[in-house]
């Protein structure tokens, strides 16, 4: 660099720029601050579905120490979609005695048409609720699957009781719920 070299303090610096017309910073304010929302909302909403908030959810319950009710079902699904729910019954010992189960027809009326597997041994209903029986598994596990597909013409949140009994006594009891996006 040369020592004898002093800028002139005449000089523009941005004459002959090309950066002379580059639009001023506080230029959309607006648009920029609604980029980001957009963005973090739609990083919010990933986030949300990797997170299972939309998909399957577990519930755990027991009444009765020794059992253990978990039940896997849908927290949101669309009309015509399929749903499945699964109750699983785990005991300290094997069950010995027959096991009925259950649930709120205002809950089941969700679904336009639904199956249960393993076949129930008696079926019944008490008005609310759809009684399930069947002979003692000689087990210490009991797995009930509902397969069902959601009725169009469904209310928008279902909920509903399940309660599991062995020789008759109560010995499990969970609460559905299921919100029915459009």
């Amino acid at each position: 660099m040369d020592k004898d070299f002093e800028p002139s303090e005449s000089a523009d610096p941005l004459d002959g720029s090309t950066l002379s017309d580059v639009v001023d910073s506080d230029y959309d304010k607006a648009g920029r601050l609604g980029r980001r929302v957009f963005l973090t909302l739609v990083a919010l909403f990933v986030l949300a579905a990797l997170s299972n908030v939309f998909g399957m959810e577990t519930t755990s319950t027991s009444v009765a120490p020794g059992h253990e009710l978990t039940v896997t079902a849908p927290r949101t699904s669309r009309a015509g979609m399929d749903a499945k729910i699964t109750f699983t019954l785990r005991t300290a010992e094997k069950i010995s005695g027959p096991v009925t189960v259950k649930i709120d027809q205002d809950y089941l009326d969700t679904f336009s048409t639904y199956s249960i597997s393993p076949a129930p041994d008696g079926e019944s209903s008490d008005g609310s609720m759809l009684v399930l029986d069947y002979d003692a598994p000689q087990e210490n596990a009991f797995r009930l699957d509902i397969d069902g597909t959601v009725s169009e013409d469904s209310v928008l949140l279902a909920s509903g009781n399940a309660h599991v009994y062995i020789d008759g006594k109560l010995v499990a009891s969970t609460k559905l719920k299921l919100w029915k996006a459009y």
